[in-house]
């Protein structure tokens, strides 16, 4: 599959921020509970609203991945979609 030239730039852009908060946060998302990352996604995404800085845009991607990548409740998205009942 080819992903598409936007996809892989924002894909970097979001890679960018999450190193950013490499020293003093690393991982630490990988051992939040899944309610607590969405309390934190929607935080941002008001920042981001009122901000209307595009860093702050990619801090809300960030934050889907880490609520998509949950160690709790992680599928296999090769073969399905999300569900929303999750």
């Amino acid at each position: 599959m080819e992903i598409r030239q936007e996809i892989q730039k924002f894909a970097t852009y979001m890679e960018s921020i999450m190193r950013q908060h490499d020293k003093d946060k690393g991982d630490s998302w990988k051992r939040m509970h899944r309610e607590d990352l969405k309390d934190l996604f929607k935080k941002e995404v008001n920042e981001a609203l009122e901000s209307n800085m595009d860093t702050e845009f990619i801090d809300v991607a960030n934050f889907c991945m880490m609520i998509v990548h949950s160690p709790i409740k992680l599928k296999n998205l090769s073969t399905s979609h999300p569900s929303h009942n999750q």
